[in-house]
């Protein structure tokens, strides 16, 4: 009986130690699980945070450069389309040459909105009815219009760099002639990587 009664004490005192630290495991793992719910949401703050401020900042050198830029822009539009007067068999035009001088992307996108000619190969073909209705619709009414479009801060489609472009069509409105400044060679832009920045 002595035996039973010792054994029965056992058994009860081994049940409330594993019902004690299963009690315990369950709080642990209940407290551990807020605190790292409580840290992922100031994370995520601190993300969202960081975004914002090199938004702002780009922005703030974006607004330095701009008018430098766009001027630049305009200069060479006017030379591009004289040149397209003077010979508009694009496959006589050295684009690689062209870009080099100006130090800025030459794109010439047919009246299907499809990049025909460019310094950039991989960027021929690219048709904008399939990769950007919206901005395919733009261009049908830029082209209409003849006037010079600048636009603002874009990324590039085929990759991440960070660009300026601006669109105007030739008179005869056969083609519209895109010019694409990559803002990262900016040094003030260098210095600060946005992409990296929001990554």
């Amino acid at each position: 009986m002595y035996k039973n009664y010792r054994q029965n004490l056992f058994y009860v005192l081994l049940v409330f130690a594993l019902l004690v630290t299963f009690t315990v495991g369950v709080f642990d793992y209940l407290r551990l699980k807020e605190e790292i719910h409580n840290e992922k949401e100031i994370e995520v703050e601190k993300a969202e945070q960081d975004s914002i401020d090199a938004l702002y900042t780009m922005e703030r050198i974006y607004r330095l450069l701009d008018p430098k830029i766009s001027e630049q822009m305009e200069e060479v539009t006017d030379y591009l389309l004289d040149y397209y007067e003077q010979e508009p068999n694009f496959h006589s035009w050295d684009f690689s040459a062209l870009a080099e001088k100006f130090g800025i992307d030459i794109y010439i996108i047919n009246q299907d909105n499809v990049i025909e000619f460019s310094n950039l190969e991989e960027e021929v073909g690219l048709d904008f009815k399939e990769c950007c209705q919206k901005l395919s619709a733009k261009l049908d009414q830029r082209r209409k219009t003849g006037k010079l479009y600048i636009d603002e801060i874009d990324v590039n489609q085929k990759n991440d760099h960070i660009k300026k472009f601006s669109y105007k069509a030739t008179k005869d409105k056969a083609y519209i002639i895109e010019l694409g400044y990559n803002l990262e060679k900016e040094k003030a832009f260098q210095e600060f990587n946005f992409i990296k920045e929001i990554h």
